[in-house]
């Protein structure tokens, strides 16, 4: 699609605009400057600025297999590869590029019609203004429009900082001839095909130009050590453009606009052909004449700029369809260059480019704000100029732009905005032949008001719709957005249809005596997109000036992250913590699904200082790793190894040193090993000492339904262990748990099937006694098991979880233990985790679905506040680590989800404060809870789907009582068991036996065959439960759960045979001497 200078619709009242007081116009004659020149001197005065028009911009038709206006030419990409390849000696320097435009003037053939501006034809009159005034409109002559580009060449230096010169030349070459075009005005401004319109005229204009045999215009892109051709081409037309029409009543007037190359190949079905067929023109701009109608002058220096702006590579940053008004004044590719004020008509002055534009086009580099707490000077965007060469004095030691980064792809940006940055008050315009040329850098001088502008730049979303030039088309999210300091969202809206919803606030800019302070707390804030924490504060901003002073404190930023893996690392697993090398400090080891390896110091340094990013090791060419790293000492030289299974069905094993040079981990001997019929290892490996041998053991299954154990016996020589593998009759998804369940020196290992059988195998292979247990199923059943004595005592407990969404606890001789199975959703896939979570002295299983995290108690019952269940656009997508997080001394629950964030909750279901935090990507790998660089202090670890490693310091005092379950599967070697209770035994419960608040069924009302009562038991007792009709018939009575107090309680009432209707539910509680009876109404639905 056509993009045109604005598409927003505000109010046709809007006249409101900046500062109000009296105009001072100072004209004098400077004697170093030629006669045809003059120095204007203006202020800010007191005549009203002109009306914004309603439709200041092409509308949008979207037109299928259209694009829509953004260059993809690449022009100063292509000028500065060529450069590397003709002068690599220039490559690391930042060389000023030169962009050649050429400008080619048309008129249409001549009409009366009152539908148009004018009657075809260029002015070459001009106005009746004095020619000193602002307001002066000269003849249009050919010098008109090479002084307007010479406003560009200007303009572009400055915001540029001197690393952008635009050459030019105007065609025809007479002064005051225009290729005359053959249609009317009327034609080619068509309202009702207005963009095929555009087309033609550009088609036609470049068409005549092309037969000028005087001109000789070559069409071809400027090359290096060939100046002759152009990279850009703008149409000058006559009349005035369709944005400046305020009364409507022109409606075939031309819209100014940046035709790209898709529209044209749309709508002429080839690129614009020149020269015999031998040069091309893909894209090119549309600029009236002029903007003076219907009573008010307009320039259109700010109106070229922007649409340079499209030719050199950025999207409009306004919202092209016309709901919002995307950043306002604040940028020259948002409704910058409408900005006026009383004195000085819109389009004169355009202001600079915006923080974010400037540095896409490398012309602005960033000081990345990477230290937990940094006090910096930031210098005005504005920077003076050269009066003669109008070239910018640029000090390279000024900080202008500070990037703050929030995660992988969102970051703020800082910079100072100053409307008059050598405080004299007035701005100073040099005119040539009644064009105003250059403002000597003072290009802010009309911006709505001064100070520190904070940007909030999501370069995902920039990437997804810069195509179509949809960058900030969505209010609630943009890709580039201004923190508007007064917390007022007047971009994001019309309103009152004001000048600050279309233009800006004197309050959006951030300074002493409006807002100072950006953080988490204000408003706005400084959370990410997706409402998640970034903890970075933006604070003590000082007094506006060219010089301004912040605070930025990244609180939780852990020095040296986050580090991303390469461009080839996505889908990374689980990260693992341990010392692989014996220093006495962790590192942190994941795989990657290209088959890679990484891993880096606790202070986010690569392990191998050669490998910058962090690559340690590398699986075989075409293999790709879905299981996490597992690290265990398979030789007993003390010192860890590296065990990793592929897609392919080969298990490879790493020693943590580089021996033979190549800078990668040298492969154990006898590795990589294959599984029979390569069944590709999807599952984490466990690496545990089985046979007491001093010496890890890999334990692992496969897709070839087999359990596989193998070990070096001796240290040099790898083999199977006498036993294995097992056969178990389905697809091994699941990592074992590897425990000792019988007091013997040797382990066992349980292990789930595909089908979701669940197996105890001894260390020689056997299938123990009572196992396997669980009934087979065709729902295939990925997560793993975990171990741990649910209840306290002393012996083990076995926890599966099956396909088909239940939740098994059975004994380690295969019983299943009362109040189980419990059901959750089906198809997890994620792991479950042990902890005593709420502290009553018996551990919980915690685990997530796609929708929820649940925490179920040793009994089965859920625990109180759980599950939680998120908003529909959270998907859990890890495995739970479980630690504390905040520093209060009670475990949490840290789990990502596939939205990149990561969420912690207390004990009883409530988020713990400072959370969710924001990783960027998704986060479907368990996190890591650890004290990683040896401080004493916890943090959090997290790998994204796009290959980032996220760390948080949490401020939490490490200590292993308050962290049960840290990482994937609880230790570096992935056994999966949790040994302990890790809490002291509860105090005595001092409340009631059988609150009264703690009764209630689920669901309620009950349209199925069940219903589930729950209550809460203080002390041990039994319990009756006796249902009642409303006539008070006996309708069933059941004895309730035999629980270990205090413990929640649930009892399930079959339906099956009950009629619709409302039940008295009576529960009474006997023990010890005390009795308490509770009541609760059930309502069943059929």
């Amino acid at each position: 699609m056509v993009s045109g200078g604005h598409a927003c619709n505000p109010a046709r009242d809007l006249c409101r605009l900046l500062l109000a007081a009296c105009l001072v116009l100072f004209v004098a004659l400077a004697s170093v400057l030629p006669s045809r020149a003059a120095r204007i001197e203006v202020d800010k005065g007191s005549r009203p600025a002109g009306p914004i028009p309603e439709h200041a911009g092409v509308e949008r038709f979207h037109v299928p297999g259209l694009r829509d206006g953004v260059s993809e030419r690449r022009i100063l990409e292509r000028k500065r590869a060529e450069r590397v390849m003709l002068a690599p000696q220039l490559a690391a320097q930042q060389v000023q590029d030169t962009v050649r435009v050429l400008a080619i003037r048309v008129e249409f053939q001549e009409d009366e019609s009152s539908l148009t501006t004018g009657n075809g034809r260029m002015d070459l009159e001009g106005n009746e203004e004095d020619t000193l005034s602002l307001y002066y409109d000269p003849p249009h002559t050919k010098l008109y429009f090479e002084r307007q580009l010479e406003a560009l060449r200007n303009y572009y230096l400055s915001t540029s900082l001197g690393h952008l010169y635009v050459d030019f030349r105007v065609v025809p070459n007479e002064e005051t001839l225009t290729y005359s075009l053959p249609h009317t005005m009327l034609y080619y401004g068509d309202p009702s095909n207005r963009e095929r319109g555009l087309v033609v005229l550009v088609r036609d204009a470049v068409a005549a130009a092309d037969a000028d045999t005087i001109a000789n215009v070559n069409f071809t892109p400027d090359y290096i050590g060939d100046t002759t051709g152009f990279d850009a081409f703008i149409v000058f037309h006559a009349g005035a453009s369709w944005q400046s029409d305020i009364m409507w009543d022109s409606p075939y007037d031309i819209a100014s606009a940046f035709i790209p190359g898709g529209a044209i190949e749309y709508y002429l079905e080839h690129p614009i052909i020149a020269n015999a067929g031998t040069d091309t023109v893909y894209e090119i701009s549309i600029v009236a004449e002029s903007q003076i109608q219907d009573g008010v002058t307009n320039g259109i220096q700010g109106l070229v700029a922007h649409e340079f702006g499209h030719m050199i590579g950025l999207p409009d940053l306004y919202d092209v369809y016309g709901w919002s008004s995307g950043i306002g004044g604040w940028c020259e590719m948002s409704t910058g260059y409408w900005l006026s004020a009383a004195g000085i008509p819109a389009g004169i002055i355009p202001p600079y480019l915006s923080a974010w534009c400037r540095m896409y086009m490398g012309w602005e580099t960033p000081i990345v704000a990477e230290d937990l707490s940094q006090a910096l000077e930031i210098v005005a965007a504005a920077v003076p100029v050269d009066t003669v060469t109008y070239e910018p004095i640029v000090d390279p030691s000024d900080v202008r732009v500070v990037q703050v980064p929030i995660n992988e792809h969102e970051y703020f940006l800082v910079e100072n905005r100053q409307e008059d940055i050598d405080g004299d008050g007035i701005v100073i315009g040099n005119m040539e032949n009644g064009v105003i040329i250059s403002f000597y850098g003072e290009y802010d001088y009309l911006l709505p008001g001064s100070g520190v502008l904070i940007w909030h730049i999501d370069e995902q979303a920039i990437e997804e719709r810069f195509a179509t030039n949809t960058v900030n088309a969505y209010p609630d999210h943009k890709g580039v957005d201004l923190e508007e300091a007064d917390g007022i969202q007047d971009f994001d809206g019309w309103v009152t249809f004001s000048s600050y919803e279309f233009l800006g606030s004197p309050e959006d800019p951030y300074r002493e005596g409006n807002n100072t302070s950006f953080a988490p707390s204000t408003q706005p804030n400084s959370d990410s997109y997706s409402g998640a924490a970034s903890h970075v504060s933006i604070t003590d901003i000082g007094r506006s000036g060219v010089t301004m002073d912040c605070l930025i404190e990244r609180r939780w930023a852990q020095p040296g992250f986050p580090v991303a893996a390469g461009d080839s690392a996505s889908f990374m697993g689980s990260p693992n913590l341990a010392d692989i090398d014996g220093d006495g400090t962790l590192e942190i080891v994941v795989a990657s699904v290209d088959g890679a390896t990484y891993a880096w110091k606790g202070d986010g340094s690569p392990y191998f200082s050669e490998r910058p990013t962090g690559w340690f090791a590398q699986a075989g060419i075409g293999d790709s790793i879905y299981s996490s790293v597992a690290l265990g000492d398979l030789d007993g030289d003390g010192l860890l190894e590296t065990v990793v299974g592929s897609e392919q069905g080969r298990v490879y094993a790493w020693h943590s040193f580089d021996a033979d040079g190549d800078t990668l981990a040298d492969p154990v001997a006898g590795f990589p090993i294959a599984t029979i019929g390569l069944g590709a290892v999807r599952s984490s490996p466990a690496l545990a000492d089985i046979d007491g041998d001093g010496r890890d053991e890999i334990v692992v299954g496969a897709d070839d339904m087999r359990l596989y154990v193998w070990e070096l016996e001796p240290v040099d020589t790898l083999r199977a262990v006498p036993g294995f593998p097992v056969d178990l009759g389905g697809e091994v998804r699941s990592s074992p748990t590897v425990v000792d369940v019988d007091d013997d020196p040797e382990l066992e290992v349980a292990v789930l099937s595909g089908d979701g059988r669940l197996f105890l195998i001894d260390a020689d292979g056997t299938v123990l006694d009572g196992w396997p247990a669980i009934a087979p199923s065709l729902l295939l059943s990925q997560s793993s098991t975990v171990v741990g004595d649910m209840d306290g005592n002393g012996s083990l407990e076995v926890i599966a979880v099956t396909g088909g969404g239940r939740v098994y606890s059975l004994s380690v001789s295969g019983d299943l233990r009362a109040g189980w199975p419990m059901g959750i959703e089906e198809n997890v896939k994620t792991d479950p985790a042990l902890a005593d979570v709420d502290g009553d002295g018996y551990l919980e299983v915690a685990l997530t679905t796609p929708n929820e995290i649940v925490v179920l108690n040793h009994n089965g019952s859920f625990a109180s506040g759980w599950p939680v269940v998120e908003a529909d656009s959270i998907v859990f997508g890890s495995s739970v680590v479980i630690g504390d997080v905040d520093g209060d001394r009670e475990v949490d629950l840290v789990c990502g989800t596939s939205s990149g964030e990561i969420h912690a909750w207390r004990s009883d279901g409530r988020e713990v404060s400072g959370f969710p935090v924001a990783a960027g990507g998704a986060v479907t790998s368990c996190p890591i809870l650890g004290d990683i660089d040896a401080d004493g202090v916890r943090e959090l670890v997290a790998c994204t789907e796009s290959g980032w490693v996220y760390a948080w310091d949490l401020g939490v005092t490490e200590d292993t009582l308050t962290l049960p379950w840290g990482m994937y599967r609880a230790d570096p070697g992935h056994r999966g068991i949790l040994h302990g209770r890790f809490t002291p035994d509860p105090p005595a419960y001092a409340g009631d036996l059988l609150p009264s608040e703690s009764l209630f069924n689920y669901p309620n009302p009950a349209y199925g065959d069940e219903t589930t009562i729950r209550y809460f038991l203080g002390r041990p007792a039994e319990v009756t439960i006796t249902i009642y009709n409303l006539a008070g018939d006996l309708v069933a009575q059941m004895d309730g759960e035999a629980a270990q107090p205090p413990q929640e309680c649930e009892t399930v009432w079959d339906l099956s045979d009950v009629a619709s209707g409302v039940y008295i539910c009576r529960v009474e509680a006997r023990g010890a001497g005390e009795e308490e009876v509770r009541f609760h109404k059930i309502a069943v639905v059929r």
